[in-house]
């Protein structure tokens, strides 16, 4: 992981452009049966630029892999994304927070999330998927 401040802005120049700060939501079950919500975090940068990709992998840890084409997308594209769970990903928001200019809101909520780990708070994790969803797409979920 890069220590460089120049690398950390244009991780977050490329997260805004090119990227995404997302918390999805998906039903899970307990030992007993009962349904509930469980939350996941993703950050990425898709482009057609493998270039960008090997240097994204390489500055900042994280994977690529090709990503599903849209219907209007002709050449392939890749998108990269943050691994290593939530300490990694808090390493990464805290890098690039100093430098978000359209997804700061976005990596304020993950960074909530993130420090969420082992507290069991089901009300705010809602709270914070909506907030996160609402930023990215200006559509609140129905629940």
């Amino acid at each position: 992981m890069t220590n460089d401040k120049t690398k950390w802005a244009r991780l977050a120049m490329a997260v805004d452009a090119e990227g995404c700060i997302g918390i999805s939501r998906t039903t899970l079950k307990t030992n007993t049966g009962k349904d509930y919500y469980g939350y996941d975090l993703k950050m990425s940068v898709a482009n057609i630029s493998m270039k960008l990709m090997r240097r994204l992998v390489r500055y900042f840890g994280g994977e690529f892999r090709p990503k599903q084409k849209g219907k209007l997308s002709v050449k392939p594209c890749f998108e990269w994304f943050v691994t290593g769970g939530y300490e990694k990903m808090e390493i990464v928001l805290l890098g690039t927070l100093p430098y978000h200019i359209i997804k700061r809101e976005q990596a304020l909520i993950a960074l909530e999330l993130v420090r969420m780990r082992g507290q069991e708070n089901p009300s705010r994790r809602a709270e914070l998927h909506v907030a996160c969803m609402a930023l990215n797409s200006g559509d609140i979920p129905n629940d």
